[in-house]
């Protein structure tokens, strides 16, 4: 196949203004819902941090995933985290008691406008052009083909303006407790790992074709060459990476793992000199606390920088490129896209890898 990977950088654009709106008067409880995977939380934060200084004295809920709670309870600025049960019924029953004046809604689906129309919480935002978008009061064009492609920060910034917050850098306020940086800091000092240190992430990517796991262990068996220590981060559903990681030859076998929970997993991306992987909520939370980041995209839209890439100026994204392969069917993605993936080989990333250590611009 042929093809060359292209390296980019998300273009951060959070302090234009897109959805403009005028902050409602006696407003005292806002809730916020982003019940979706940990990617689309972290991507969240801007948009928190706006609504927090638009409505200073308001008492902030945050509606997520029970799976992810333990990391919103890290964002700054919300009071109160909201784990939103499977059933309709129990969903209503939850925002009934926390009684919210104002909704704004960043999930997708139905399900959560419906219940806010259910219980009667008098201002709803939402995004517009769904079929549940009556259910709001004011609505928020995010899609793509407004204003060019839409980044999942700017998404969420623009429902955040439309519910009165006013434009501004983009801030990823999460606060790491201290046990958990003494859990990280314990668990380096214990396998004899010192600054600087480069992060290997390799779980997939959702609906995205990942970079195969052989490259990843390939670029940890290059890193080690150059004299650096290498340290694979594993997530607890993350079985692919593990298998491969017990299959690979001796040194790579031997590299740590590092599976601690999301707390100390933040801690310990926080200290990492480099991290790279695919588009995963992982990577996005190690560019959201100021680490460099590599993040590995396939072309197509829905997967590319443009919407998924790291908002930071640290993080970029190498993507694999191929004449035509942004308009492949999803049956042609599903059959080729391992293989374009793959072109992105295990050189060019240390390459990138090499020049971030040094504090550069990376480059191919």
């Amino acid at each position: 196949m042929q093809a060359q990977p292209r390296l980019v950088q998300v273009q951060r654009r959070a302090a234009e203004v897109r959805a403009e709106g005028s902050p409602w008067p006696a407003v005292r409880r806002i809730v916020v819902s982003r019940v979706e995977p940990l990617r689309p939380l972290v991507l969240a934060l801007p948009a928190l941090a706006a609504l927090r200084e638009a409505y200073p004295g308001a008492w902030l809920g945050l509606l997520v995933r029970p799976t992810t709670a333990a990391f919103a309870r890290l964002v700054g600025g919300v009071d109160q985290v909201l784990a939103a049960p499977s059933d309709p019924g129990g969903l209503a029953a939850i925002l009934r008691e926390f009684r919210p004046d104002l909704l704004v809604s960043m999930s997708s689906g139905g399900r959560i406008p419906w219940a806010a129309a259910t219980v009667r919480i008098p201002h709803r935002v939402g995004p517009g052009g769904r079929v549940y978008s009556p259910l709001f009061e004011r609505c928020a064009d995010v899609a793509p083909r407004r204003w060019g492609a839409a980044h999942e920060v700017e998404q969420g910034l623009a429902l955040a303006q439309r519910s009165g917050a006013r434009a501004g850098e983009a801030r990823f306020p999460v606060a790491l407790p201290e046990p958990a940086v003494a859990l990280s800091r314990e668990w380096l000092k214990e396998h004899r790992i010192e600054r600087p240190f480069v992060v290997l992430r390799s779980e997939s990517c959702g609906g995205c074709t990942s970079w195969p796991a052989g490259h990843f262990l390939r670029l940890a068996t290059l890193l080690a060459a150059e004299g650096f220590r290498v340290v694979f981060s594993v997530g607890p559903e993350d079985r692919a990476t593990s298998e491969a990681l017990d299959a690979a030859d001796v040194p790579v076998r031997r590299a740590p793992r590092f599976t601690g929970d999301t707390p100390s997993l933040a801690a310990f991306l926080r200290s990492a000199a480099v991290v790279v992987g695919n588009s995963t909520g992982a990577v996005h939370l190690a560019a959201a606390l100021g680490s460099p980041v590599l993040m590995l995209h396939a072309p197509w839209r829905g997967c590319e920088p443009a919407r998924w890439g790291p908002y930071s100026a640290s993080g970029w994204s190498l993507v694999a490129d191929a004449p035509g392969a942004e308009r492949w069917s999803p049956r042609d993605r599903a059959r080729l896209g391992p293989e374009l993936m793959a072109t992105i080989s295990p050189a060019a990333v240390l390459s990138c890898v090499l020049a971030m250590l040094e504090g550069g611009t990376p480059r191919l």
